[in-house]
C-alpha cells in the first residue's frame, strides 16, 4: 500500500479577492502564511519518503511552512490552470464578456480561455502529472499543488463518487490522504 497526501496551497491575494489566479505565480498572502503556520503546529503532517510541488511560489511556500522542507521534485504538470486573459480578474469583471460566458458554459471542455487553456487540455495535463507522480518510487508522498488540480485528480481516481467540483476541492492547506495499491487508488479521507 502507498499513501499520498495531496494538499492545496495556502491562501493568496487572488484567493482572498476571488480572482482567477491560475498561472500567475503569486506567493501566499500574509493571512495565508499565518494560517499555514497555525496548521503546521495544530495538524502536523507525517514524515514522507518524497515531497513534491507544482513548482509555483504558493505551493513551494506552503510546503516549506508546513514541513520545513523544499520540494524534492517539481511536477509542473500539477500547476493550476492557465486562465489566459481571465487571469487576475473576477466574476464581476468578466460576467458580461462573451468569451467568458462561452467558457463557463462549455460543458465539453473544448473552449479555451483566450490566451489560456481549455478545461479539457488542463485535465489532460493534470492526468499526465498524476501518472508521472504514481510512476515514482515511494511508499508515502506529499504533494502541494492547487485546487483545480486536486479536483481533477480525485474525480479521475474516484469516478464512481458522486461529488462535484466544490466537494472535491479542499480548503487552503487542506486536502486528501489517498491510499493506492500499486497505481490503483482504493480509498481516501480528508486531511
Amino acid at each position: 500500500m502507498r499513501a499520498l497526501y495531496l494538499l492545496r496551497h495556502g491562501v493568496t491575494e487572488a484567493n482572498e479577492k476571488r480572482l482567477y489566479g491560475g498561472s500567475t505565480d503569486s506567493p501566499l498572502s500574509e493571512n495565508g502564511r499565518r494560517m499555514a503556520r497555525e496548521i503546521a503546529v495544530s495538524r502536523p503532517l507525517p514524515v514522507c519518503d518524497i515531497y513534491l510541488s507544482s513548482g509555483m511560489a504558493r505551493a513551494n511556500e506552503t510546503l516549506e511552512i508546513l514541513t520545513g522542507r523544499s520540494p524534492d521534485r517539481i511536477l509542473p504538470e500539477l500547476s493550476e490552470m492557465d486562465f489566459g486573459r481571465f487571469e487576475m480578474l473576477g466574476y464581476e469583471t468578466l460576467c458580461h464578456d462573451p468569451d467568458y460566458q462561452r467558457w463557463i458554459g462549455d460543458e465539453s471542455g473544448a473552449f479555451p480561455c483566450p490566451g489560456g487553456e481549455s478545461t479539457g487540455a488542463f485535465r489532460k495535463r493534470v492526468f499526465a502529472g498524476g501518472s508521472a507522480l504514481l510512476a515514482l518510487d515511494w511508499d508515502t508522498a506529499l504533494v502541494v499543488c492547487h485546487g483545480g488540480v486536486i479536483v481533477n485528480l480525485m474525480g479521475g481516481w474516484f469516478p464512481s463518487e458522486d461529488r462535484g467540483f466544490y466537494e472535491w476541492q479542499p480548503a487552503a492547506c487542506g486536502g486528501w490522504r489517498v491510499v493506492f495499491k500499486g497505481h490503483t487508488p482504493i480509498r481516501f479521507e480528508p486531511i
